[in-house]
């Protein structure tokens, strides 16, 4: 039960890739003041947990009226929504601590952190093509 919950926390947080919002960020608030920084971190992971809430919620009959049939598990919903919340806070945490942690990486250590994030993600989209095309024709 905790396999397919860590597995989405794992995808997630590559997808979302919270240590390539550094930079990002500190680039988008550069000269502004410590408050308006606070305050924007917290409407981007307002505006994304609201979104992402919206989707888990009415994302599977979305995907149904399109046509995209997704193998449900039941029981684990809480469990993808605690992953969620927690990539959440974890992008929040390093948007606010955003300035002294550029400092430290740098952009050489955020662009190699983004690489080796984008290798996974890029691992795990083809282990999920290949479970997909198993399940698809019964192999395996």
């Amino acid at each position: 039960m905790l396999g397919q919950p860590l597995k989405f926390f794992v995808v997630f947080f590559v997808v979302v890739e919270p240590v390539s919002l550094i930079p990002l960020f500190t680039g988008l608030t550069t000269g502004a003041t410590s408050a308006y920084k606070r305050r924007m971190a917290l409407r981007a992971v307002s505006v994304a947990a609201a979104i992402l809430v919206l989707f888990a919620l009415g994302g599977a009959s979305f995907l149904t009226l399109m046509g995209i049939s997704l193998s449900e598990q039941p029981g684990v919903f809480g469990a993808y929504l605690a992953a969620v919340l927690l990539v959440l806070a974890i992008a929040l945490v390093l948007m606010l601590l955003a300035d002294p942690l550029m400092r430290v990486i740098g952009i050489t250590g955020a662009n190699v952190a983004s690489r080796l994030l984008g290798v996974i993600l890029g691992a795990l989209a083809v282990q999920f093509v290949l479970d997909g095309l198993r399940q698809a024709f019964g192999v395996g």
